[in-house]
């Protein structure tokens, strides 16, 4: 059982999405505005349901602030998917998005895999640990951060992070971009080339301009891989 924080200011929407919760043995709080949310506190609960659209803020504001201080899952639900709103919940850290109108129980597949896969995430002795060394840069994959050679820090989105994290475990290795999104988010739905090629991309100037160096290395026909200097 998962404790879910809905925050939907249409009462017919978070009623549905709060008997499809239920249904499924959660516990679910509604919140019909950012000021409520706040008030509830966002500490206490493992995900969130987050109206993109609200009448006192943004969905996507109190994403980007739930994962400044947790990794619990982010669902945003929103009237119009078009691909520059799914470019922006990726960039800071929903794990999926869900287009009005949709079937409740859509809704529960969606909220099982997050949990599923943020509970296999937490427990898998396969997540690297600790901090590795690139040609001189530095990743902390426990603080999330990196670092170039001269100690600056080198700032990346957190879909960045992700990205890079995942070519460092498994550099030399030559992955998919169905590969790197699924091990982001564990979501094929999202497994669209040109958001991996832009965060791609991202990383590749932010590298370059802090270490003068390009380690991620497209491979023909596959995707990319990640290469030390010999």
């Amino acid at each position: 059982m998962a404790k879910v924080l809905i925050l939907e200011d249409d009462r017919d929407v978070a009623e549905l999405v709060r008997a499809a919760l239920e249904a499924e043995g959660h516990e679910p709080t509604i919140a019909e505005n950012c000021s409520r949310l706040k008030a509830l506190g966002l500490e206490d609960f493992d995900l969130f349901v987050l109206d993109v659209v609200l009448p006192d803020g943004s969905g996507l504001d109190i994403a980007r602030e739930i994962r400044l201080s947790s990794d619990a899952g982010i669902v945003m639900l929103t009237g119009r998917a078009t691909e520059i709103d799914t470019v922006l919940g990726l960039e800071i850290g929903a794990d999926d998005y869900i287009a009005k109108p949709f079937r409740p129980r859509e809704l529960s597949a969606r909220v099982k895999s997050i949990l599923r896969r943020r509970g296999e995430v937490a427990s898998s002795t396969r997540e690297p640990r600790g901090s590795a060394s690139v040609d001189g840069w530095t990743i902390d994959f426990e603080r999330r951060e990196v670092f170039a050679e001269s100690g600056a820090e080198i700032p990346l989105t957190p879909s960045e992070f992700d990205v890079l994290k995942v070519l460092v475990h498994r550099r030399d290795q030559a992955l998919s971009r169905h590969e790197l999104v699924e091990s982001l988010r564990g979501r094929g739905w999202v497994a669209n080339g040109r958001l991996v090629d832009g965060i791609i991309s991202r990383i590749r100037a932010k590298l370059a301009k802090s270490t003068g160096e390009n380690p991620i290395k497209t491979v023909r026909g596959v995707g990319y891989t990640l290469v030390e200097r010999a």
